[in-house]
């Protein structure tokens, strides 16, 4: 019987080396389906593996690509982000990878599982092509004594090592980096023939890949190359290359690097001017930390309790080599200052701000810190690697593993800033123990193949051991398999049944939702937005109109059970969803979204019962809705609005109305109260002075993000919750129909008996603005204006729609609900005309009396010449690997002409 060592052997050959790719390729992926196992992740349980942005963004961004990847022009603008929007830069920053595709192969509910095989998937990958830099790779080999046959394994622990970083762990729900970071190796091998001379395909195909596919991680891994660049121009000149070879080289670097941007500029160019409108941090020299010095010594172990530690970790072998690095006495003093340098220009960038804000497009990241953190990760397990093959087998090589220098470390980091639990340093302490043993043993070659095994076995204890936490915590908070399947499919199933009783254009509102996004979740147009593109300008319009109130780095929008009945109207709510039943709440509440809300009562607004859906989600209809386009007075064009938490959103609304159809008759009328504070509750006590809706609205400080949660109250009956959280209603507030002369006792209380109302968070004084809407006028005006000047929709279409007048027409400012874009263009009978901004945010077109019709058509901003750079790019690229592989064959044959005649 053949022994396990020697059949190893015979299938390790040169011949065979396929079959460490594919141990480097599956045993992450055991690793990730061990760890869901233990945290009864499906298919071994009912938790799921979304969290974070994933939750809030990512499973409705892939629904909605599922949903349009045979319409591409839904891919281009959508009506389902915002009020209408730019998605190409939304498609180009989420959801490029090819693997995307596979996406309509799953229902909408399965999101979360396609999510997990993404990242099963991802995780095989990154080690794949780490296994491949590694053995492939003569700069990282250069000294290393590897056994040919034992060389494939190590290569497959290290790239393991790599794909199960604990970078990926904690930002695991952002799949769309995992993508990208899982083709560097790829480019950091075509790097290396490039500036060997070995032709510049490899290099530039996989960076335009890789910024394709995610290019926020791609450009990171420019930033990279660029450090990596200097440095190793740093070391050509420190051995006395030739200044104009060196020159040589760094024009060489620099222009396959710029014709790969070109290539890849289809993507990059409109996804950066796509986000120009979006508030960003600007760009300063303040040189502020990051992250305090010690936690950065603390992310070298494992399980450190810092929130704001670089995830550099990777597992303790590697943190113990390349220690071991600089205390080898064969490797030159001046090779250890270099690398040494490295790395310290490396940590710095991560740092401080003002370099930290390079990797993020100069400036600052909202939320997941140390997002550049993987390439620290990269550069240690390649130093690890490098490490163990220079000692392998070496007898002769002197060196002191630094366990001593590592456990006084972790000392000193639990008495000065308590980065570890007693258990957690005897756990590091044994595991540095066992690491340096295994270190010797590879040093003296005794029984290599074994030795190997074990130092995989302790490499994949040691990953699972740091990270089980975390994916555990992710795992208990994540949404439940089966609770997110019965909403999404209740939810789907009444959308649906709304669209095939009208397939007319029109928006939806919803007083429950599984989180901002979702009507691209959904595939409706709506309200709500949770998008890193959204315009600033959107999501302030839409919040100074009564809608969710933004508070501090807030960047979404959402229907927040409505603003007004007007509000809602004008912007074509037609129908609305409302869920009742306490079974449909259990469901949501289990689906753990932060972001989700779950208003159980119905919008006071809508009366009209327009069918039943599933789950006891009853639809209602406004009979008041407004077409997309209709007429507007001259006055719709001067038009400004400015959002305050504090201002009177009535106010911006009579404002609105009355530019809007020229009229001198206000909406909404101011009710004056009387204040009563007794017992910790606050009354506002009035008769109203109109009959119509009542609604209230409570002024915030626009920067305290979540101001104290209140109890709201009319006449005795429980209206709503506001603030404390997101499902907190923050905005405008109805409390129902009321005729003229009602008395009203309206009463606020904190949620929180123990707080005051004088300790309210973010409510300096708590003065109400209560108004009643004139629903009747609202009726009126909508039947002589918006009814009689109707402009019908004839086509819409992703990036095109089409209007009509009819003869009746009489002309003047047409107004359409979609956000003013300098990418929309516009035809009137077929001749280009000027588009317009109305009531501050809207397209507006000037249109003649009588019968027409008028086309809009959007394009990309900057797609254009992002394609003509990019097939220019791709063209001059093609030729210059032509011109390489010429060259280097002309090189070869010369060498073997010239061996010949010295023969």
């Amino acid at each position: 019987m053949v022994s396990l060592q020697n059949m190893y052997k015979q299938v390790f050959k040169r011949k065979y080396t396929y079959m460490s790719y594919m141990l480097a390729f599956f045993i992450p992926i055991c690793v990730f389906l061990f760890l869901y196992w233990l945290t009864g992740t499906e298919p071994f349980g009912n938790n799921t593996i979304a969290s974070g942005d994933m939750i809030n963004q990512y499973l409705a961004l892939i629904s909605y690509f599922r949903s349009n990847v045979f319409h591409i022009g839904n891919l281009i603008y959508s009506y389902q982000v915002s009020l209408g929007d730019n998605f190409f830069s939304v498609w180009t920053y989420y959801l490029m990878s090819p693997f995307n595709l596979l996406a309509i192969f799953f229902k909408t509910e399965q999101m979360p599982l396609f999510f997990e095989l993404n990242t099963l998937f991802d995780a095989g990958l990154a080690s794949l092509t780490m296994s491949i830099l590694l053995r492939n790779s003569s700069c990282i080999n250069y000294k290393t004594n590897y056994d040919e046959n034992i060389r494939g394994l190590y290569a497959a622990i290290f790239s393991t090592a790599y794909a199960l970083m604990s970078f990926i762990f904690a930002y695991k729900e952002s799949i769309f980096w995992y993508n990208a970071i899982a083709l560097m190796p790829l480019v950091i091998l075509g790097f290396e023939r490039l500036i060997k001379g070995k032709g510049p395909t490899l290099y530039w195909v996989m960076l335009s890949v890789t910024i394709l596919v995610n290019y926020y991680i791609g450009i990171m891994i420019v930033l990279f190359i660029f450090i990596i660049s200097v440095f190793f121009i740093i070391y050509k000149l420190l051995n006395r290359s030739h200044c104009k070879d060196v020159f040589l080289l760094g024009l060489k670097i620099f222009s396959m690097t710029v014709l790969s941007l070109m290539i890849s500029s289809i993507a990059l160019l409109p996804s950066i001017l796509g986000q120009e409108g979006v508030a960003k941090e600007p760009f300063n020299f303040k040189f502020d930390y990051i992250y305090q010095p010690f936690h950065l010594m603390a992310g070298l172990f494992t399980r450190s309790h810092f929130q704001d530690s670089p995830l550099i970790y990777t597992c303790l072998l590697v943190t113990l080599l390349v220690f071991t690095y600089f205390r080898i006495t064969s490797i030159k003093q001046k090779d250890k200052n270099l690398l040494l340098a490295f790395l310290v220009v490396l940590f710095i960038s991560t740092w401080l701000n003002t370099f930290y804000m390079m990797w993020h497009g100069f400036t600052m990241p909202n939320g997941y810190i140390n997002r550049e953190a993987f390439c620290v990760a990269f550069t240690l397990i390649v130093i690890g690697y490098s490490t163990l093959g220079l000692i392998y087998k070496q007898q002769n090589i002197y060196f002191k593993t630094p366990l001593w220098m590592l456990i006084i470390t972790l000392l000193v980091l639990v008495q000065v800033v308590k980065a570890f639990s007693g258990l957690e340093v005897l756990m590091n302490i044994l595991g540095l123990a066992i690491g340096s043993i295994l270190i010797a043993l590879v040093q003296r070659g005794c029984k290599p193949f074994w030795v190997a095994i074990c130092v995989f076995l302790f490499v994949l204890i040691d990953i699972s051991y740091s990270n089980y936490p975390m994916i555990d915590s992710q795992a208990k908070a994540s949404p439940k398999r089966s609770a997110y399947r019965a909403v999404v499919q209740k939810t789907s199933s009444t959308i649906s049944k709304i669209k095939k009783k009208d397939n007319d254009f029109y928006r939806i509102g919803s007083s429950f939702e599984l989180n901002p996004n979702d009507p691209l979740q959904f595939n409706y147009a709506g309200i709500s937005s949770y998008v890193s593109q959204q315009p600033t300008e959107y999501t302030d319009y839409m919040s100074a109109l009564g809608y969710y109130q933004k508070h501090g780095w807030t960047r979404w929008t959402r229907y927040n059970n409505g603003s007004t009945l007007f509000m809602d109207s004008f912007l074509g709510v037609k129908y609305i969803l409302s869920a009742t039943d306490s079974e449909f709440s259990k469901q949501l509440d289990k689906t753990n979204n932060p972001l989700k809300a779950d208003n159980s009562s119905q919008p006071f607004q809508y009366k009209t019962l327009f069918l039943k859906g599933e789950g006891n989600i009853n639809v209602y209809k406004n009979r008041y809705f407004f077409p997309l386009a209709f007429a507007v007075s001259k006055g719709a064009q001067n038009l400004s609005l400015n959002y305050d938490t504090a201002a009177d959103p009535f106010k911006i609304q009579n404002k609105l109305w009355t530019k809007m159809f020229k009229t001198s008759s206000l909406l909404y009328s101011n009710q004056s109260y009387q204040k009563n504070v007794q017992d910790n509750r606050a009354t506002f006590s009035f008769t109203t002075n109109h009959s119509g809706l009542a609604y209230i609205y409570v002024p915030t400080q626009k920067w305290v993000m979540w101001p104290s949660s209140l109890k709201l109250s009319c006449n005795g009956k429980n209206i709503t919750t506001l603030f404390g959280n997101n499902e907190g209603e923050n905005g405008i507030v109805c409390l129902g129909r009321f005729d003229k002369g009602t008395m009203l006792k309206v009463a606020l209380e904190p949620t929180d008996s123990s707080i005051s109302l004088s300790q309210l968070k973010g409510i300096p004084n708590l003065m109400p603005y209560i108004d009643v809407e004139n629903d009747k006028l609202l009726g009126e005006v909508r039947s002589k204006r918006i009814v009689r000047d109707n402009v019908m929709i004839k086509r819409i279409s992703g990036p095109n729609m089409t209007f009509e007048t009819d003869k009746d027409f009489k002309g003047g400012n047409i107004l359409v609900t979609v956000p003013y874009d300098s990418g929309w263009r516009s035809e009137v009978d077929g001749e280009k005309t000027v588009i317009g901004k109305g009531l501050g945010h809207f397209i507006m077109i000037g249109v003649s009396a009588g019968k027409h019709e008028i086309k809009l058509s959007y394009s990309v901003k900057g797609l254009k010449t992002a394609v003509f750079l990019s097939v220019i790019g791709f063209v001059l690229a093609i030729i210059s690997s032509i011109i390489s592989s010429r060259s280097n064959r002309k090189k070869i044959m010369h060498t073997i002409a010239t061996k010949s005649s010295s023969e």
